[in-house]
């Protein structure tokens, strides 16, 4: 009944509010937006033609066409009419590009003449008829990459005029920086060597002007052009040719063709070489008023979007206060008709309570007056309901009585047994503790610590080093499948064995063979994937062998890292060991890490994985800890991302091996 009359009245008349409330709003906020951005955009627009005529107008069209190669920015003419293009970009406060072109009927080729912009670092130009960015690097020898505004200092893909997808990566290694397009290498930067890029084996200076290099593309190859230009100059160099398609270059020479003044903005977006662009234009003319070139405008297409987000936000909030006022009004009014409903609500709150009493009757001839008589009807039902349920309630509580001594006899018996298994299991966990190493040997210049953490008190998971003679260190990491004491009775059994390979001083392969070997046929359904390093501490020679066993990491005091991995698979009743010895030689400041999958497959409450990826920035990111706080900072990492208190869902075993020195 309740819920009757709430839709029939109070929800009614809201709804009905909040509906002529949110339709007079949207119309008001559309219609704000509407009028205020067509009358901003047209008065923008024309603000920037007014200026794009009067730089036109400064300029002198006779010296402006003199201004066609590098030598001719020495001049005072050119830097006279630089300062004033340089001027008119510091008033405006829109990222754009203001620069101008000469155009010689010719050749029919326009080129670059004037930049507003001097360049505040060096500048490498990569441009070609598709796509264009710049290439610049700060004084940490950190490289960017800008395109249509953004700037890139990681991998990225982008469309160029022809939709085809271009991908740029970004290689480093010590104080060298390459730039691959498309896979293909193209620019290889020293942070030594600032002003002498590698364009594909050509040198690129200030006084080479231009390089031309092949970049894959999808119909074939791009001619592309790259060339300096260095910090304190204008961002282009006088007579480069203006590298667009040829419709948009058509465009522009239909309107320098034109016999008197032209200008102009477009009024979408054009999609450049160097990205989305509103383009704005005005003619230059010599003294025989022909047009000679232009003063080119670009302005970046994400001001304009962000204008038209700024008049959206301000529509819509208009728009929002104007509903929140009308929805407040809607509401006072309907609570003010469906009064009588909360006296009924009060009611259902005291029965919900327990309080059987019947509520004053409504003194109204409506709808509301026949429910109050009906409710109290109610209550008296429910009264004498109740006192029927209580006794029912008593009986059965004392039948309850009996049934509650047989479950506290058998939790008792049920707790004993458990104790039982549960001490069975701390002396289980005890010997599996025993198999892990008694103590870190010390050895000069070596540095080793692990952590251990078994799922269940006792796990499959093992680790092992051992130094000999010669001074050779062998590193071992396994993971047994499964959990519990099934798990750890074979480790203990790969334990024995591999300390026999320690004394014969077998290979990395030799030992994996020699574990499958002897737990053939003892394995039962279970499986083992196991690592082992044997280490020349004086050479730095590492040899390797991988059992179907997550690969180990190598990270170098430059950052560097790789995953070391060899042909082998798990060990099994199934098929032979096919393992593989794997050579590498080690660098000073270099880490080896071994781990089991316990680490990356920790799972957090929205049921994603630690993963491969955040181990290695993990590490990577605190290379500089020792191996024991590297350890401990792995933990505490996998505690904050699980967020479970030390309970895993798999045994966790991770062994930092850091190469300092040789050993003499």
């Amino acid at each position: 009944m309740k819920r009757y009359l709430t839709i029939s009245l109070q929800k009614k008349l809201l709804i009905s509010f909040v509906g002529i409330s949110l339709f007079l709003s949207m119309l008001l906020s559309f219609t704000l937006y509407v009028f205020s951005y067509n009358l901003f955009f047209k008065n923008f627009k024309e603000h920037k033609v007014s200026t794009l005529n009067l730089v036109a107008t400064l300029l002198k069209g006779d010296e402006h066409q003199t201004f066609n190669e590098r030598q001719s920015m020495e001049t005072g003419s050119y830097k006279k009419f630089q300062k004033i293009l340089s001027e008119f970009y510091k008033l405006d406060n829109q990222k754009q590009y203001l620069y101008t072109l000469n155009y010689n009927r010719v050749t029919e080729t326009l080129s670059y003449a004037i930049d507003s912009v001097m360049n505040r670092e060096d500048i490498i130009w990569i441009e070609n008829d598709k796509f264009s960015f710049q290439v610049t690097f700060d004084e940490r020898g950190k490289v960017f990459i800008k395109y249509n505004f953004i700037n890139y200092i990681k991998d990225f893909e982008f469309a160029d005029k022809s939709n085809h997808k271009n991908q740029i990566q970004f290689v480093e290694f010590e104080k060298v920086h390459q730039i691959l397009i498309n896979g293909k290498l193209i620019l290889e930067i020293d942070s030594n060597k600032k002003n002498q890029i590698n364009v594909q084996n050509m040198i690129l200076t200030r006084k080479s002007n231009y390089i031309f290099v092949s970049i894959p593309y999808s119909t074939g190859f791009l001619k592309t052009r790259v060339s300096l230009t260095l910090q304190g100059e204008p961002g282009s160099i006088a007579g480069g040719v203006l590298l667009e398609d040829g419709k948009y270059l058509q465009k522009l020479r239909d309107i320098i063709n034109q016999k008197s003044r032209q200008s102009g903005i477009g009024e979408d977006f054009e999609k450049s070489s160097y990205g989305d662009f509103l383009v704005g234009y005005a003619t230059i003319q010599n003294s025989q008023d022909e047009n000679i070139g232009l003063v080119m405008l670009e302005i970046n297409s994400q001001d304009i979007i962000l204008f038209k987000k700024q008049f959206a936000y301000v529509s819509l909030s208009i728009s929002f206060i104007c509903f929140i006022l009308t929805s407040m009004l809607g509401f006072i009014i309907a609570k003010h008709i469906t009064k009588p409903l909360e006296i009924l609500i009060k009611a259902v709150d005291e029965i919900s309570s327990g309080n059987l009493i019947p509520i004053a009757n409504i003194n109204s001839k409506d709808e509301f007056g026949t429910l109050s008589t009906k409710f109290n009807t109610m209550t008296d039902n429910l009264r004498i309901s109740y006192e029927v349920q209580f006794n029912l309630i008593t009986e059965i509580s004392e039948m309850n009585n009996n049934l509650e001594k047989k479950v506290v006899e058998r939790t008792k018996l049920i707790q004993l047994q458990k104790q039982a298994i549960e001490k069975e299991i701390i002396m289980a966990k005890k010997i599996q503790n025993s198999l892990l190493p008694d103590e870190i040997p010390n050895i000069d210049g070596v540095k080793i610590s692990f952590r251990f953490q078994p799922m269940m008190g006792v796990g499959g998971d093992l680790l092992d080093f051992d130094f000999r003679k010669d001074n050779i260190l062998y590193l071992f990491i396994c993971d047994v499948s499964g959990h519990g004491v099934s798990a750890a009775l074979l480790a203990t059994m790969v334990k024995m064995t591999i300390a026999e390979c320690y004394e014969k001083d077998l290979l990395p392969s030799e030992c994996i063979h020699k574990i499958s070997n002897a737990l053939r046929g003892k394995l039962s359904g279970h499986f083992i994937s196991a690592i082992i390093c044997k280490i020349d501490l004086v050479t730095g020679k590492i040899i390797s062998a991988n059992a179907g066993h997550l690969p180990m990491f190598r990270i170098s005091k430059n950052n560097f890292w790789e995953a070391i991995q060899s042909k082998g698979r798990i060990i099994s009743d199934i098929l032979p060991s096919n393992v593989e010895d794997h050579i590498s030689y080690l660098e000073f400041g270099d880490k080896i890490i071994l781990y089991t999958d316990g680490i990356t497959e920790a799972t957090n409450l929205e049921n994603e994985m630690f993963g491969d990826e955040r181990l290695i920035s993990l590490l990577k990111e605190f290379y500089n800890l020792s191996p024991s706080k590297l350890c401990d900072k792995v933990f505490e990492t996998l505690l904050e991302f699980t967020n479970s208190a030390g309970a895993f869902e798999d045994d966790l075993t991770i062994l930092i091996f850091e190469y300092e020195k040789n050993i003499v």
